[in-house]
């Protein structure tokens, strides 16, 4: 897996619309995030602070002919969310993977904006499949009553999804998603769970630090979609003495995976970790 960007993604990785990348005139692919402007309709506006739930979202369209996909943040403690109109997260690392590659993609820049945020994806026309987004954010420290114990809390997340053209092409089997991420505690599906139809199952392990990560709950939230399937159906599961678990797949719909991890480090500091995997599935 390669580390340094390619030509066919910028390094200059923006988190709000009118910021330039500080190199020039931009020209050439590029991966940034930018500002949805205010079209999201929320008077009160959703913000990333202090290990809220912050996430990203599958996209439900393919990517257009100037090779564009926008991939939103979202924050919420269930499905779909809210858009994210305020980001204060910070994120070391945040990676994108294709195929055989992995990039990793560092921001220029973390403001505060009054546009929703999201990743608006530039890609090269030969760059399709099912791919993999991951980030996570940097620790935060959060105060707690006890003035003997400091919370600190790091999220870790991924955004399975299908990179296609005009509709064409559907999911496929992929080694993209299935390979770990590196992040320091994920959810690794076995299997691509991208093309799988309704009625199968994804079988999935939790990772900490490489090692699997054993009778730790898992909740489950799905949003289903289709003609008598909407709304949003939530339930637990536990991992296995390695870590292993499975998620049948009984509908069509976004899926969200969320799992929690505590140890004690020095100084009284207890370090949260907070695990996440979103994707779309059942609807080949």
């Amino acid at each position: 897996m390669k580390n340094a960007v390619p030509s066919s993604v910028s390094q200059c990785l923006l988190l709000f619309l009118a910021l330039g990348c500080g190199h020039g005139e931009e020209s050439g692919d590029t991966a940034q995030a930018v500002s949805e402007g205010a079209a999201s309709g929320k008077t009160a506006p959703a913000t990333s602070m202090d290990g809220l739930p912050l996430f990203l979202i599958a996209p439900d369209q393919t990517v257009s002919e100037t090779g564009e996909l926008w991939i939103p943040f979202r924050l919420g403690a269930t499905l779909p969310g809210v858009p994210v109109l305020e980001l204060g997260a910070s994120f070391d690392p945040l990676f994108f993977r294709i195929g055989g590659e992995q990039w990793s993609l560092s921001p220029e820049q973390e403001v505060e904006n009054t546009g929703a945020f999201g990743l608006l994806l530039r890609l090269d026309p030969s760059q399709r499949g099912d791919a993999m987004l991951g980030f996570s954010t940097r620790p935060r420290t959060i105060a707690t009553k006890s003035a003997a114990v400091t919370l600190r809390i790091q999220r870790h997340v991924k955004l399975l999804f299908h990179v296609g053209r005009n509709g064409k092409d559907l999911p496929s089997d992929s080694a993209a998603v299935t390979a770990r991420f590196g992040l320091k505690m994920e959810f690794v599906p076995l299997i691509d769970p991208l093309p799988l139809e309704i009625g199968a199952e994804l079988p999935l392990r939790l990772r900490f630090d490489g090692p699997g990560l054993a009778s730790v709950l898992v909740h489950v939230q799905f949003l289903a979609q289709g003609e008598g399937q909407e709304g949003v159906h939530v339930h637990t599961r536990y991992s296995d003495p390695d870590g292993h678990f499975v998620l049948p797949i009984h509908a069509a719909g976004i899926w969200r995976l969320t799992a929690m991890h505590q140890v004690r480090g020095s100084g009284g500091i207890i370090e949260r970790h907070v695990a996440e995997i979103v994707f779309r599935t059942g609807e080949k």
